[in-house]
């Protein structure tokens, strides 16, 4: 079976129902809010390769799973997403308001209509960096060219997708203005997942919201090291 997410895919997944033109668009491209989407049971998004780009403001603390690297984030990041690469997130605080939007399209959305080639963009490139981290005024900013694509989607105006291609090309310069966010972990050796995992539940367990602050974290890693090793292997003798 193939692992990868057709955007037909997409829409039963999501159970909004499959656009009637799906298959006879050249291109394609919506938008969503993503609080549409929170508590409605669907299922959680899946690592795997779409068949389509993706571009989406997210916020909340999440961890983004990109090719073999892994991100956590907290805060309002924009991530840019394509076809080669298979992706997934997790929410690292399912009760948190989790918010923000993201827009969905096809290579061809691009091709048919300009000379650019996505894949020449640097977060599309190969090796490329999809994460840039944002400020409450970026927030508002690139919130503010999300709102736009929504309302011309609602449109009547003849050259709307012209004026919506416009909207993800000022996003991307927006994006290339600014540092990309680092991967926090690389993906590890299996003999190390045990780690990994244990210092998430950690966090988990021990963070602000349950009454936990700095002082009392620090404590209880100290308290959770006593009778451990502290070192890899063995050291020689003296």
């Amino acid at each position: 079976m193939s692992t990868t997410e057709s955007i037909a895919d997409f829409y039963r997944n999501k159970c909004l129902g499959v656009p009637d033109n799906l298959e006879r668009e050249v291109g394609h491209f919506n938008a969503f809010r993503i609080d549409e989407f929170m508590h409605s049971g669907k299922a959680p998004v899946r690592y795997a390769r779409r068949d389509y780009y993706k571009i989406s403001l997210l916020r909340g603390h999440n961890i983004y799973h990109y090719a073999d690297k892994s991100l956590e984030v907290s805060g309002p990041a924009l991530l840019f997403f394509n076809p080669r690469v298979p992706y997934t997130f997790e929410y690292v605080e399912k009760e948190n308001n989790h918010s923000g939007y993201f827009c969905i399209f096809r290579e061809e959305f691009f091709s048919e209509h300009m000379r650019l080639s996505l894949r020449e963009l640097p977060m599309y490139a190969p090796g490329g960096k999809p994460a840039y981290m944002l400020d409450s005024t970026q927030d508002k900013n690139v919130s503010n060219v999300f709102e736009k694509m929504l309302e011309e989607l609602q449109s009547d105006y003849r050259f709307k997708f012209d004026l919506i291609r416009n909207y993800i090309m000022e996003m991307v310069h927006y994006a290339l203005k600014m540092q990309p966010a680092e991967a926090l972990y690389q993906h590890m050796d299996a003999k190390h997942i045990d780690r990994y995992l244990a210092e998430f539940d950690f966090r988990q367990n021990t963070r602000a919201k349950l009454g936990i602050n700095d002082v009392e974290r620090s404590a209880i890693a100290v308290r959770g090291a006593k009778g451990k090793r502290l070192t890899y292997q063995t050291t020689g003798r003296a």
